[in-house]
C-alpha cells in the first residue's frame, strides 16, 4: 500500500532517513520474505523479533539454525 505524503529535509541524508522511517511504519510484512530485526523476547518455542520499525513477529524454533 502506498499513500501520498510530503515532508521536508535540510539535506539528502535526512530526506533518505525520513523516507526509510516512513516506509518502515507503513510497510506490511510479506510471508516468505527475509527481514532483519532485533530479538525482543525468547520463549520455549522460538523468539519474538521486532522488525519494520514497530512490528513484532514470531520466529519458530524450527526456523532457527
Amino acid at each position: 500500500m502506498t499513500a501520498p505524503y510530503a515532508f521536508a529535509a535540510v539535506n539528502t541524508d535526512q530526506a533518505d532517513a525520513a523516507l526509510a522511517w516512513i516506509n518502515g511504519i507503513i510497510a506490511e510484512a510479506e510471508i516468505g520474505k527475509i527481514y532483519e530485526g532485533k530479538v525482543v523476547r525468547i520463549v520455549d518455542f522460538g523468539a519474538f523479533v521486532n522488525f519494520l520499525g514497530g512490528k513484532d513477529g514470531l520466529v519458530h524454533i524450527s526456523e532457527m539454525g
